[in-house]
């Protein structure tokens, strides 16, 4: 079942990863560690980890954005479209080049 809540990114952890302050309504808010859906990004050893990091901060940290929660990742994130000023996140790292598809499955 999906879900969706507004939210405001405090931390980005790295390129498809993130950490938000997420309003359940009802002046009712939980800090929930997120995990981007459909873009896999480069991990710290990896090249180009940087770049992406640093695109995603530029894009949501400190922003108000809207969140669409999936179901929970084998890492133990909820699994979450995010969209900020209008734009998909994931579709924007994925055009930019610093993430590939990615459907859950083996990398």
């Amino acid at each position: 079942m999906k879900y969706e809540y507004k939210a405001k990114i405090t931390n980005v952890v790295d390129g498809d990863t993130i950490d938000a302050l997420v309003d359940l309504g009802f002046k009712v808010q939980i800090m929930q560690r997120l995990r981007l859906t459909r873009v896999d990004t480069p991990e710290r050893t990896q090249p180009g980890y940087a770049a992406a990091r640093d695109f995603l901060r530029g894009l949501v940290e400190g922003k108000e954005v809207t969140i669409t929660t999936h179901k929970v990742s084998k890492w133990g994130y909820f699994l979450a479209d995010v969209v900020v000023d209008g734009r998909d996140v994931s579709d924007l790292l994925i055009v930019s080049n610093l993430g590939k598809p990615y459907d859950g499955g083996t990398k």
